[in-house]
Formats: C-alpha cells, sequence, structure tokens
C-alpha cells in the first residue's frame, strides 16, 4: 500500500491506495491531523509515500517525519521525476502541481 500526499499552499490532501484503488482519504492543514491519519491506518502494510508539494518547507517536514518515525519510502514528485519534457527555460521552477 501508498501513500500518496498533496501539499498545497492551504491544505493538504492525504490517500491511502491499494495500487490504484483509494482506500482512505483525508484533508487537513497541520501535521498533527497526518500523525492521526497514519495512526489511524496503521493496520495497514504502507511501504512508500509519495509527496506532491508546492511549498519546500513541509515537503522537508514530512519527508523526515515519514522517513524516521515511520520508516517508509519517500518519493519527492518533481520535474526530474516526473520525466515530462517541460519546454522552459529553469524546468526545476515548475510547480508539482503543474506536473
Amino acid at each position: 500500500m501508498n501513500l500518496a500526499i498533496d501539499i498545497g499552499n492551504t491544505s493538504i490532501n492525504i490517500g491511502l491506495f491499494d495500487k490504484y484503488k483509494l482506500i482512505k482519504k483525508a484533508n487537513f492543514i497541520s501535521i498533527d491531523k497526518l500523525i492521526e491519519f497514519i495512526e489511524d491506518i496503521h493496520q495497514y502494510n504502507i511501504s512508500c509515500a509519495i509527496i506532491s508539494s508546492v511549498v519546500p518547507k513541509l515537503t522537508i517536514e514530512y519527508k523526515k517525519l515519514l522517513e524516521s518515525t515511520y520508516h517508509y519510502i519517500v518519493i519527492i514528485i518533481d520535474y526530474k521525476l516526473s520525466k515530462l519534457s517541460c519546454n522552459v527555460n529553469q524546468p526545476a521552477t515548475i510547480g508539482a502541481d503543474r506536473l
């Protein structure tokens, strides 16, 4: 099972997926609620968390928490990982929400 986390400017959305099937979802505005959500789904065998974020500070904070506390493999979605051909001068400036 995998967690998909979308960190936006105003809220965070999270979903627990079994392959392509959404098992559970939530949205919140604080890391405390993320911890509550993960504690609620602890019985699932979660191997990976995938983060799409437009807030770099929160991306780092969530990545550290998920790796150190829950020992998840964390994948950050960015232009390099997406392998999209971005016709812009600085592809690193493209937000994950646009990818």
